[in-house]
């Protein structure tokens, strides 16, 4: 009874630590990484993966590993990924997509307004220079 329970949380286990993975991979589809942002973020999935196996493990297990734990994670992994990932990467896009073109607008909106604020900024500079130059030349030549 015991292992049996185990062996399910091991499959649950398994297919949260690939629900996990499949949204990291969502986020690496609709944000741009560079590479080593990319392997920064599987070093971190991976140690905090190992750190809930661990974890799992050793609260209901008392550490001891044993086959039926190894081989419940690994169906777990396997049902997500048969029957619920495509869905659930799919229903994401569908939903994201939005959210990025709105993201995608307000960027631009941003970047246009700052553009337009430095050209005001640059402009009023230049018109300040200009009256301190005539100003200055006012004072020297009524001296």
């Amino acid at each position: 009874m015991f292992q049996g329970r185990l062996f399910f949380y091991a499959v649950f286990l398994g297919g949260i630590l690939l629900l996990a993975y499949d949204c990291m991979r969502l986020l690496r589809i609709f944000v741009r990484h560079r590479q080593w942002a990319m392997a920064a973020e599987e070093i971190v999935f991976w140690i905090a993966a190992a750190a809930a196996i661990y974890s799992m493990i050793y609260h209901c297990n008392s550490g001891a590993v044993r086959n039926y734990i190894v081989c419940g994670m690994g169906l777990g992994m396997l049902l997500y990924r048969s029957f619920l990932s495509s869905f659930f990467i799919r229903g994401m896009s569908w939903i994201l997509r939005p959210v990025r073109k709105t993201f995608q607008i307000f960027k631009t909106f941003v970047k246009n307004a700052a553009k337009s604020l430095k050209s005001a900024v640059s402009r009023r500079t230049i018109k300040i220079r200009k009256l301190r130059y005539r100003r200055q030349g006012d004072h020297d030549g009524g001296e």
